[in-house]
C-alpha cells in the first residue's frame, strides 16, 4: 500500500479583507479555494487532507475555529467537510455558531472546482437553526459561481445566486414570505422604533450588480400583503395594506441615482388625526433621487404623489438625512375635489376650529417651501371655493384669487374675491380683499368694502401678527359702518321690523387670545333715538359658545314707533334707557341689570298709553292696572301717565324687577296722571328667568314670536 499523503498541519491567523471581499465574506469559501489551490492533486485512493484555521477577520466577516477535510475513499467522488465554530456577518446582522459544511462530490478538473449539492448547517442566536443548500463553482478570483437556498429568515425562506465571470459580480436574492415585524427586529438599520406592532407578508426580490468591493447597480422589488403596524400610543396604525414597490439604483461617479415606484392598491391607514381608506382606485408614488453620500444628503427629482379624485402632490429638492446636509423641499399639493378631501384629509386637522364642521366644494392649489427652520415660503389658490358652516354661523361662496406669504423678503401680493358670503343670517355681498402677508404680519393694502344690510362695511386698516412663533394669532382693525339698514336687519334676525340705520365709527377692533374687543363705541340712528354701545368684548366668536360682554345706552326713542313695531300696546313719548354688564352666553342672556325709563322733564311727544299696553304691562309685572276696574274706563283709548320706569335685574336663572316705590307696595311701571288716572303697579320683584320669558310669550304680541 502506498504511503499516505501527509496531512498539512494547522495555520494561524489569517488576516486579508481584500481576500475576503473578493470571495463574498464566506470564510468557508475561502478556505475551499485555498485549500483547492494549494493541495496537491490526488493520483490515487485513500485522500485525506486537513486545513485549521485559527481565525479570519475583515471589514465583512470574522470567523473561528474553521476545520476543513478533503477526502476520497477507495474509487470514490473526492468529497469535502467542514466546520466553523463561530461566522459573523456584521452588515447582516448574522451571528452563526458551529457551522457544519458537506460536500458529497467535489469536481476538480480544467474548468475549475466545484459542488453542485452541498450542505450548510448551523444555528444563529437569533435567526435558529438553519440547513442551507449550496452550488459552488469557483475557476478564477473573477470566475466563480455560487447558489444557495433554504436560508430561513424571518419565517420566510431566502435563495440567491451570485456570479463574476471577468466584466464584474452579479448577484440575485429572493424573499418569500417574510414577516417584516421579525425583519425589522432582526435588521435594526430598516429603522423601525421600538415597541412598534408589524404585521403581514413581504415577498422581495434583489439584483445587485459591482466590480471588486463596489456596488455598481442595485435593483429591489417589494410585494406586500396583508401588511399592519401601530404604534405603542395608538396614533399610528395601518390594517390590511396591500403594496408593490420597486426600486432601481445606480453608481455615477461615486453619486447615486435612481427610481423610486410604489403602488397602495388596499388598506386603511390612520395617522393621528388622519384617516384614510383606499378604495378601487391605488394610490401611486414615484420619484427619481439623487445622494451624493449615500443617504445622507438625498436629493428628490420630481416625487409625484396619485390619489385619484383627492390629491395630487409633487416634492421637489435635498434632504438631509441622520442629521447630514440640509433640507431644502418644496411640495406643490393639489385639491381638484374639496368636496371629497375636506372630510378625509382636512376636518381631522381641522377640529377645534371655526372650520371642523363644514361642507366644502371647489378646488385648491398648495405651494409649501421648506428650510431647515421650517415653511419659508406659502402660495395657496383658490378656485371656486364655497364653505358652508354646519351649525349656520357663516359660509362663503365662490372664492377665488390667491394667498402668498414669504418668511423674508417682500411678499408677491395677494387678493382674494367672494361672489357672496353670510355671518349668521346675515348677508354679505361681493367682496374683494387686497393684502401683503410676509414674516409675523398680514397688512391690507386699502380699505375692503363688504356691502352688508343695504349699506356697507368698509374696513380702513387690518393688521394681524403672529403668523410664525409666538403668543397665537392677534389683530387690529378700524372700520366705519355707513347706512345700516335696522329693517332689514331685524327681517334677517326675525324680529319685529325695526326702522332706522346704523351708522357709527370703530377706531380699535382687536382680536388676540381668542377674545375680540371694541374700542370706542358704535352707535346707532333707531327708533327716532340713539342707541350706543360700549365696553364690547366676544369671546370664542366663532366657537360653540360664544360669549358677548357690552354696555348700551339709549336716548330719546319714541315710544309710538317702538310699541308699534312689536304690536305692544300704543305709548306715546320718549324712552331712555341703560343696560350693564350684559353678558350673553350661546346667544342667550345669562346676565344684565337694565333700565328704562321715561326722560327727566316733558320734553316731547305727548305721554299717552293705550288700555292693551296697560294690560300687557301688568301682565309683565304680574300685578294689577290700578284704576281699570271701573266700567266706565273701558271706554277710553288711552290714558295719560307721568312716568315709565322698568328695572331688570338678570343674574344666572332668576331675575329681579323693579321700578318706582308705590307707598301700598310693590312698584310703579306705569305712574298715571290726570283723569281718568291709571297706574300699572308690578307686585313680584323676583322671579325666575324662564317664566318671564314665558309671561312675555303670552303677551299679545300681533305677528311676533318671542323667543329664548
Amino acid at each position: 500500500m502506498d504511503a499516505p499523503v501527509p496531512q498539512r498541519p494547522g495555520m494561524g491567523g489569517l488576516s486579508s479583507p481584500g481576500w475576503t471581499r473578493r470571495c463574498l465574506g464566506t470564510a468557508f469559501f475561502c478556505a475551499l479555494l485555498w485549500l483547492a489551490v494549494s493541495a496537491p492533486r490526488p493520483a490515487r485512493a485513500g485522500l485525506a487532507v486537513d486545513l485549521v484555521i485559527a481565525d479570519i477577520q475583515g471589514d465583512s466577516l470574522s470567523a473561528e475555529d474553521i476545520r476543513l477535510r478533503l477526502l476520497q475513499d477507495d474509487d470514490g467522488p473526492l468529497r469535502l467537510q467542514g466546520r466553523i465554530a463561530r461566522l459573523r456577518l456584521p452588515g447582516l446582522g448574522v451571528h452563526l455558531e458551529d457551522l457544519a459544511l458537506e460536500c458529497p462530490q467535489l469536481s476538480v478538473d480544467g474548468a475549475g472546482y466545484g459542488c453542485e449539492a452541498a450542505t450548510l448547517k448551523g444555528a444563529d442566536e437569533r435567526l435558529g437553526p438553519q440547513a442551507i443548500k449550496l452550488k459552488l463553482h469557483y475557476q478564477a478570483a473573477d470566475d466563480w459561481r455560487l447558489d444557495f437556498s433554504g436560508l430561513r429568515l424571518a419565517r420566510g425562506r431566502v435563495s440567491g445566486h451570485f456570479e463574476s465571470d471577468g466584466n464584474g459580480w452579479r448577484g440575485e436574492l429572493k424573499a418569500h414570505r417574510l414577516q417584516p415585524g421579525r425583519l425589522a427586529a432582526l435588521v435594526p438599520a430598516l429603522g423601525v422604533p421600538a415597541g412598534w406592532r408589524i404585521d403581514g407578508r413581504i415577498d422581495a426580490g434583489l439584483s445587485l450588480v459591482g466590480e471588486g468591493g463596489a456596488l455598481q447597480r442595485l435593483k429591489l422589488s417589494v410585494m406586500g400583503q396583508d401588511l399592519a403596524y401601530s404604534d405603542p400610543d395608538g396614533l399610528q396604525a395601518a390594517e390590511g395594506l396591500a403594496l408593490h414597490g420597486d426600486l432601481q439604483g445606480q453608481a455615477d461617479a461615486g453619486e447615486w441615482r435612481g427610481q423610486l415606484r410604489a403602488t397602495l392598491s388596499a388598506g386603511q391607514l390612520y395617522s393621528d388625526p388622519v384617516f384614510l381608506e383606499v378604495g378601487e382606485q391605488a394610490v401611486t408614488l414615484r420619484s427619481g433621487f439623487h445622494s451624493r453620500d449615500t443617504l445622507g444628503d438625498l436629493e428628490l427629482g420630481a416625487a409625484r404623489l396619485h390619489w385619484p379624485g383627492l390629491l395630487e402632490a409633487r416634492v421637489d429638492g435635498r434632504l438631509g438625512l441622520g442629521g447630514a446636509g440640509h433640507r431644502q423641499l418644496v411640495l406643490d399639493l393639489t385639491l381638484p375635489n374639496l368636496e371629497s378631501a375636506y372630510p378625509r384629509l382636512l376636518q381631522p386637522l381641522l377640529l377645534g376650529s371655526a372650520l371642523d364642521d363644514v361642507a366644502m366644494a371647489g378646488g385648491a392649489g398648495i405651494r409649501l417651501r421648506l428650510d431647515d427652520r421650517g415653511p419659508s415660503m406659502l402660495a395657496v389658490r383658490f378656485d371656486e371655493v364655497h364653505v358652508d358652516d354646519n351649525p349656520g354661523r357663516f359660509g362663503v361662496a365662490g372664492l377665488d384669487g390667491e394667498l402668498n406669504w414669504q418668511r423674508q423678503g417682500e411678499s408677491p401680493a395677494s387678493r382674494l374675491t367672494t361672489r357672496s358670503a353670510h355671518l349668521y343670517s346675515i348677508d354679505l355681498g361681493a367682496t374683494a380683499v387686497d393684502f401683503l402677508a410676509q414674516g409675523d404680519r398680514l397688512t391690507l393694502s386699502g380699505p375692503m368694502v363688504v356691502p352688508l344690510l343695504e349699506g356697507e362695511a368698509r374696513l380702513q386698516s387690518f393688521a394681524l401678527t403672529g403668523l410664525l412663533d409666538g403668543p397665537g394669532i392677534a389683530w387690529q382693525a378700524s372700520a366705519e359702518l355707513s347706512h345700516l339698514s335696522l329693517m332689514s336687519l331685524s327681517q334677517r334676525l326675525d324680529w319685529p321690523t325695526i326702522s332706522g340705520e346704523l351708522n357709527g365709527h370703530i377706531p380699535g377692533l382687536s382680536y388676540r387670545q381668542g377674545v375680540m374687543r371694541l374700542g370706542g363705541e358704535l352707535s346707532a340712528e333707531a327708533l327716532g333715538g340713539e342707541i350706543r354701545i360700549t365696553d364690547l368684548t366676544l369671546r370664542d366668536p366663532l366657537g360653540p359658545v360664544p360669549v358677548l360682554e357690552a354696555d348700551a345706552r339709549l336716548r330719546g326713542l319714541d315710544l309710538e314707533q317702538l310699541t308699534r313695531t312689536f304690536s305692544f300696546g300704543r305709548i306715546t313719548g320718549l324712552l331712555d334707557g341703560e343696560v350693564k354688564g350684559l353678558q350673553l352666553v350661546g346667544w342667550q342672556p345669562s346676565r344684565f341689570e337694565a333700565r328704562f325709563h321715561s326722560p327727566e322733564g316733558g320734553a316731547g311727544p305727548p305721554r299717552r298709553i293705550s288700555q292693551r299696553a296697560v294690560e300687557n304691562l301688568t301682565e309683565l309685572g304680574n300685578g294689577v292696572a290700578v284704576g281699570l276696574s271701573g266700567t266706565f274706563l273701558r271706554f277710553f283709548e288711552d290714558f295719560a301717565y307721568d312716568r315709565i320706569l322698568l328695572v331688570v335685574r338678570l343674574a344666572g336663572q332668576n331675575a329681579e324687577l323693579d321700578g318706582m316705590p308705590h307707598p301700598g307696595g310693590g312698584y310703579y311701571l306705569v305712574r298715571g296722571r290726570g283723569l281718568p288716572r291709571i297706574d300699572v303697579v308690578g307686585r313680584n320683584r323676583r322671579v325666575a328667568w324662564r317664566d318671564l320669558v314665558d309671561r312675555l310669550k303670552n303677551i299679545r304680541f300681533e305677528g311676533v314670536q318671542v323667543q329664548h
